[in-house]
């Protein structure tokens, strides 16, 4: 929840503004780069709640279920791979990579529910605030994006990933103000806590 809390506005905001952002970094001609980079972007962000199942399975003494999900998972992803480069080339591997990623959340939702007291509509509720938000948060910045036609203003760019920072924080307060106070005081605990000790004079 906390992981998804940072990464979802990363990861869609990335995906937002992925257009002029390789256009102005790379040029023109990354261009044909950028549907491959969006999806590669919501990827990442499904992979800050794909990596807990492995650490509760081992919690409960059962590891080989990890073993078996992960070999489940592989027989998914290649076909799944293959038949994207078939019909969608580098894009559809992608795509490919996407879906096999959320298919692989759900089951390990439904595996992980029958051994802790963690439903799949809780895991859900859990994960609902922070992307609700993310979608609204890169559909605004999409819209202020409109003002530059052309995807070349560095300006327009900076206002996008300002509007949509400032959109984010206000939604996930309103939808998870909880969460979002107990992030700020991990994040206090851990900069206190690497604070260097005070040195003692003799």
């Amino acid at each position: 929840h906390m992981m998804l809390l940072l990464l979802a506005p990363m990861g869609f905001g990335l995906a937002a503004i992925t257009p002029p952002l390789m256009h102005l970094l790379f040029g023109p001609k990354w261009d044909e780069a950028v549907p491959v980079m969006r999806i590669l972007c919501i990827y990442m962000v499904l992979g800050a709640i794909s990596h807990w199942p492995g650490v509760v399975y081992k919690a409960v003494g059962r590891p080989g279920i990890l073993n078996a999900i992960s070999a489940t998972k592989l027989a998914m992803l290649l076909p799944t791979l293959w038949l994207g480069a078939m019909w969608g080339g580098i894009e559809g591997v992608a795509w490919g990579q996407l879906i096999v990623k959320s298919v692989g959340i759900g089951i390990d939702m439904i595996i992980i529910a029958r051994f802790i007291n963690i439903s799949v509509l809780q895991n859900l509720r859990s994960i609902a605030p922070p992307m609700l938000a993310a979608l609204v948060m890169a559909w605004g910045m999409r819209g202020i994006l409109l003002l530059d036609p052309t995807l070349t203003s560095p300006t327009v760019l900076a206002l996008a990933a300002a509007t949509g920072a400032a959109l984010y924080l206000g939604l996930i307060w309103m939808l998870d103000g909880q969460a979002l106070r107990a992030l700020w005081s991990l994040a206090r605990s851990i900069i206190r806590r690497e604070r260097p000790a005070p040195s003692i004079s003799t």
